[in-house]
């Protein structure tokens, strides 16, 4: 087999990388702002009053590039409290049928290549009591979704994008509970 038969056959795999990276960069920039919001009476938050936060997707080693999931999380409660949430813990969370779960999962394509596409969703889960037996099931009440990319081993700036969910579910709680 000659070199020149060699590059043509790897001609494809490489045009597959650049139209696979063209859709994610596509993908991202074309979604990110896509939302889907509560999908009941429109006034499902009015009667959250105390949450708690799940943070999934952050792995500890991306610490050293500067996004500490622990810091984060504390940084997110903050802002939920302030905003007049009551956020407790998950001990509570267990025992407590009124409270909610904030779940937020940061999904990304880490693949090790320049450019890496990421997804960002969040749901506010709500207990619904079932039967007398004390029992109860979660219904997602409220949802959102932020899509995009960085560059390989930015995740530092997910942070931004977390943090734009988190006050798209604050900016919708404010408005069914207060009017504004």
């Amino acid at each position: 087999m000659s070199a020149a038969t060699d590059r043509r056959s790897a001609d494809p795999q490489r045009a597959g990388w650049w139209l696979y990276m063209l859709l994610c960069v596509v993908l991202g920039t074309v979604a990110g702002p896509a939302r889907a919001r509560d999908y009941g009476t429109g006034h499902a938050l009015r009667d959250v009053n105390t949450v708690t936060v799940r943070l999934e997707g952050v792995l500890p080693e991306w610490r050293h590039y500067g996004f500490d999931k622990n810091d984060f999380k504390n940084r997110i409660i903050k802002r939920l409290t302030e905003a007049g949430l009551k956020v407790v813990g998950p001990a509570e969370a267990e025992t407590n049928p009124s409270v909610a779960l904030l779940d937020i999962h940061v999904y990304l394509d880490d693949m090790q290549l320049h450019y890496n596409s990421f997804g960002v969703f969040i749901k506010l889960k709500q207990k619904i009591p079932v039967g007398h037996g004390g029992g109860f099931v979660s219904d997602t009440i409220w949802r959102d979704w932020r899509v995009g990319g960085i560059y390989a081993r930015q995740y530092r700036l997910l942070k931004p994008e977390i943090m734009k969910v988190v006050d798209n579910f604050l900016k919708d709680y404010r408005k069914e509970k207060y009017g504004y």
